[in-house]
């Protein structure tokens, strides 16, 4: 009796990893909206708890999330540290607002390198990706709304 898998056993498993994947980050990506949603509605009853944050501890914490959950994607997330910043925040909500976008970059970068430039004033979260088309632009920051679906990028 033998114990070999079908030829095609193989291209099965590695497409399954595949889709397993995709589908655990957009589990992730779920669990993550709901978690602000809850925690912005409950926040906004009362005022949002702010205290001193040290956004570069922030945004590691959050580089070392988005690694796990793109591990498998070939985007390299990297970080420089131009100064040390400190805001007065919800640690929670600066937390998601950070992860959201550095997740945005990865989802949206299909190969190449997300980087985080944090300085003594700013943070910056750039890639490699396409961008947003420039009709999209006028759209970014209002609520519930999404570019056009690029191709190839991010």
């Amino acid at each position: 009796m033998s114990t070999r898998a079908p030829a095609g056993a193989t291209q099965i498993s590695a497409l399954a990893r595949v889709l397993i994947g995709k589908i655990k980050r957009a589990a992730s990506d779920m669990e993550e909206l709901i978690d602000a949603l809850l925690l912005l509605a409950r926040e906004s009853e009362d005022q949002l708890s702010s205290e001193p944050v040290s956004v570069n501890a922030l945004a590691a914490e959050e580089i070392d999330r988005a690694r796990l959950l793109y591990r498998e994607k070939p985007v390299r997330i990297s970080k420089r540290e131009e100064g040390a910043l400190v805001v007065e925040a919800s640690p929670k909500v600066l937390g998601m607002v950070i992860g959201n976008i550095l997740r945005n970059a990865c989802m949206h970068t299909d190969e190449g390198e997300v980087r985080v430039i944090i300085g003594h004033d700013h943070v910056c979260i750039e890639d490699s990706g396409a961008g947003i088309a420039e009709e999209d632009m006028p759209a970014v920051f209002k609520p519930f709304r999404r570019g056009a679906s690029r191709p190839a990028g991010g």
